[in-house]
């Protein structure tokens, strides 16, 4: 949810009122640290720790942060050659929701 009593957001890519927040800044942003991005010192990137008001080099993920993302999770044809996972989470027939599964590399002779 976004903070309409403290901050000033706008969704228009053409405006250029810098006393609004552009809200597609702001949620890439936050959805950097939901994929695992921390905050970065480089003063046009999206991850920086404040952004400008209005639409300004932030709106964008920059190519550090997409060189980032890209190391966190791989390639798609490095990951298939390293494994696969598949299957349901079940409680007595049902699917689970929120349920955690943690994979553990097996090592042989233990």
């Amino acid at each position: 949810m976004f903070n309409g009593v403290q901050y000033s957001w706008s969704a228009d890519f053409n405006s250029a009122d810098t006393t609004q927040y552009f809200i597609e800044s702001t949620a890439t942003h936050e959805i950097g640290h939901f994929i695992g991005l921390k905050h970065s010192p480089a003063g046009g990137a999206t991850m920086l720790f404040h952004g400008a008001g209005g639409v300004n080099v932030q709106a964008g993920l920059s190519t550090d942060e997409v060189a980032a993302a890209q190391w966190l999770y791989g390639q798609p044809s490095t990951l298939a050659a390293l494994g696969r996972l598949q299957g349901q989470v079940t409680l007595n027939g049902s699917g689970m929701f929120g349920a955690v599964v943690v994979v553990e590399e097996f090592a042989s002779g233990t």
